[in-house]
């Protein structure tokens, strides 16, 4: 199939094998083409809308960011170099400022797109709902930056397609054609250790303790008292007794954003205060919190077979240590099979295969099968990028097509890519982040305010007092 490039509605002709395109993983579309003209041709300008196209297959759908203009001495012959970006660009230019509550993540982006990028031509029609969010707040990010949340708390993943409809999806459910021995052009396969690890330290969020109650005793001066682990979330319960008369329940509220209750806390702080209008604790009085406290998720892993194996060949104590920070993982249970996929994934050789193909279809993010026997390839790949380029085959004749080159990384052979990405799926299917978040919306307002004012004239008799009245006189000649 032929590749044709349309610009602002109309197909566009390019110099060959100036045209390439790429996307990868969490990254954007991009596309870079040469194109000449004479001075009075048409003149590509930023903002003008860009379709490639493999026959009736849209590859690539954005909008023109850069143009480059090159002109050789006075020749009317002008060399336009092109850089374009796809469609999910829109998303940068439009700010979101809203609180969801118990909302799926798909809910939510329809939502965005109804109200903050209504207008631009998306489509919804490629969202899934994924797991439902019980709290979420996007204080004045970008369209892109709120998009991407959706996509850290959820382990889905979105794009934008030519045809500007949003996709939203279960990575484990995007795949791509399977790679045999038939359908690529070339294969180049990298044994590395690049990434190796056979102990894994993951550093994670914070995870809640169990309900505990810690009492107090007042001493007639202060009103803060410090919990053993900061509040994790609103304390169940806060009470008081007051010279031994029995426990009382008292209110509750988040310190610096409530008001009018008796006790204040906030996320993440050990503090509990007292209102300042309340009476202090005497010591005689006491005081009680039931909470659930945060703890920071620390996990250590090794592959005790990994190890050994690399104590005899190197000698020394085999270790090969490494870190990995994840801040988004707020469950021990996560966190351990983060660290699990991780050493199934590095502690070993690794491969990563560069394959050029013809054969259309591959996108970053996808899961494909490899089945190529004759280098013992067997197995679920991740596609980490493509990267496209009109091509015109050895003889270099004849129209160009599409040569793709796709990057992939192999995954554990065990679990699998699809089996982690289903796991984390599985684990965020509710979360409440933030419970203390507050979001101020600034709303500019008009209104109409009439003016109305009267003046009173009176004729009275002319001044005559001396030093009081002003002379003025004329000359008569």
């Amino acid at each position: 199939m032929a590749l044709t490039l349309t610009i602002a509605g109309s197909p566009r002709a390019f110099l060959r094998e100036s045209l390439q395109y790429e996307n990868s993983v969490n990254g954007r579309d991009r596309l870079q083409v040469r194109l000449q003209g004479r001075l009075a041709d048409f003149v590509p300008l930023d903002g003008h809308s860009v379709l490639l196209q493999d026959g009736a297959t849209a590859l690539f759908g954005g909008i023109i960011q850069r143009v480059g203009i090159a002109q050789e001495g006075d020749s009317e012959l002008l060399t336009y170099d092109v850089e374009a970006e796809d469609y999910s660009g829109l998303f940068d230019r439009h700010l979101v400022a809203r609180i969801y509550e118990n909302q799926s993540a798909g809910a939510i982006l329809r939502d965005l797109l109804a109200q903050d990028l209504a207008g631009e031509g998306l489509s919804d029609a490629g969202i899934d709902d994924g797991p439902t969010l019980a709290r979420v707040v996007f204080d004045y990010v970008t369209a892109t930056e709120a998009a991407n949340e959706l996509t850290e708390r959820t382990g889905m993943a979105w794009w934008v397609t030519p045809a500007k409809v949003v996709q939203f999806h279960d990575r484990a459910a995007l795949t791509g054609p399977a790679i045999g021995a038939t359908n690529y052009v070339a294969l180049r396969i990298v044994t590395h250790r690049e990434d190796y690890r056979n102990r894994q330290l993951v550093r994670a969020g914070t995870d809640l303790t169990d309900a505990r109650t810690e009492s107090f005793v007042g001493d007639g001066t202060r009103r803060v008292f410090n919990l053993a682990f900061p509040v994790g979330t609103v304390p169940s319960l806060i009470e008081e007794n007051r010279n031994g008369a029995g426990w009382v329940s008292k209110t509750i509220g988040i310190r610096g954003v409530e008001t009018g209750k008796d006790w204040y806390w906030n996320k993440g702080l050990t503090e509990i205060s007292q209102d300042s209008g309340g009476t202090i604790l005497a010591a005689v009085d006491q005081l009680r919190v039931t909470y659930r406290g945060q703890f920071p998720i620390r996990i250590l892993a090794d592959d005790d077979t990994a190890i050994a194996a690399r104590k005899t060949l190197e000698g020394g104590t085999g270790v090969y240590e490494a870190r990995e920070d994840r801040p988004d993982l707020d469950d021990a249970d996560l966190a351990t099979d983060t660290a699990a996929a991780l050493l199934a994934r590095f502690a070993r050789t690794g491969r990563r295969l560069e394959c050029e193909t013809l054969t259309a279809g591959y996108r970053a993010g996808q899961l494909v099968a490899v089945i190529v026997p004759r280098h013992d390839l067997m197995g679920e790949f991740l596609i980490e990028a493509v990267r496209g380029r009109d091509w015109l085959g050895q003889d270099q004749g004849g129209v160009a097509t599409l040569l793709s080159t796709v990057t992939l990384v192999e995954g554990d052979p065990v679990v699998g890519w699809r089996m982690f990405y289903q796991k984390l799926l599985a684990a965020k299917r509710a979360t409440t982040p933030r419970d203390n978040e507050v979001l101020v919306l600034v709303r500019s307002a008009q209104e109409t305010v009439l003016l109305d004012d009267t003046s009173d004239a009176s004729t009275g008799t002319p001044e005559r007092r001396v030093e009081h009245a002003r002379v003025e006189f004329g000359m008569v000649g």
